[in-house]
């Protein structure tokens, strides 16, 4: 993802360029324009912003970070109108709305960016299960279904990026853009085992719906899940966690070669 509107997703220097719009726009656009240049004809599908619709990031509001989003994908489509332009919802559900600081629910802020004609090809949604305040409660297969049909009237291709805790011990450090582990709300407690039967039960829902062309899970390793703590899938100390042998199974089963 290029732009990262969640709380300390850009760099600090940043900040000071926001109360002048113009020039801040500017410099945004020149970031993904250069990104976008570098690697033309390697890499098809972009997921330009996300957290665009939860915010966070210097303050900024709704209307700006819409029209933020929109310039982005507006400067993708120039620099390369072949490229696949994803935008990535935090929080799909909505959950961030309880706190009434928001006027647009997830899909009004998508649909307005959509409607606007920049070129929106698709729609990553973060499934970030089990944790607070960036993440969602955990829901069952129903719910999960219920929320994949209802985007999928956007009539736009939906990727689902996922994330699930395999412990639930605290962290010694201290950074405000992570996330915690909420209480247990699986059957067996958050654990790897728990980690894995949670991918084996939802992930054969997720590849059946017809609008889903892509899951990916959100981070590898442990140690490079810093926002969302035991989310990865290989452990602390370098071990394939359970779930990777999960989803290598639905890989074979598939996406046979």
């Amino acid at each position: 993802c290029l732009l990262d509107f969640a709380p300390q997703g850009l760099p600090d220097w940043l900040e000071s360029w926001k109360i002048d719009m113009v020039n801040f726009q500017s410099i945004i656009s020149h970031f993904i324009e250069t990104a976008i240049t570098r690697y033309t004809g390697s890499i098809r599908t972009w997921t330009l912003v996300s957290a665009m619709n939860t915010g966070g990031v210097f303050g900024l509001n709704e209307e700006t970070r819409l029209t933020l989003t929109a310039r982005a994908i507006e400067i993708a489509r120039q620099t390369d109108d072949s490229i696949q332009c994803y935008i990535r919802v935090e929080q799909p559900w909505g959950d961030y709305l309880s706190k009434g600081q928001h006027q647009l629910s997830p899909m009004q802020f998508v649909d307005a960016i959509d409607r606007l004609g920049v070129g929106l090809s698709g729609i990553d949604l973060e499934l970030r299960i089990g944790y607070y305040p960036n993440g969602s409660h955990h829901h069952d297969l129903l719910d999960i279904s219920k929320l994949i049909d209802k985007w999928s009237v956007l009539n736009l291709p939906l990727h689902l990026t996922l994330a699930f805790p395999s412990d639930d011990s605290d962290l010694d450090e201290k950074n405000p853009s992570m996330s915690k582990v909420q209480a247990s709300q699986w059957k067996t407690g958050w654990s790897e085992a728990a980690q894995a039967e949670w991918v084996d039960l939802y992930l054969p829902l997720l590849l059946a719906k017809p609008s889903v062309t892509g899951v990916y899970w959100s981070r590898f390793r442990d140690q490079d899940a810093r926002r969302f703590p035991y989310s990865g899938l290989i452990n602390s100390q370098g071990q394939a966690k359970p779930a990777l042998n999960t989803i290598m199974k639905y890989h074979r089963q598939y996406w046979r070669t």
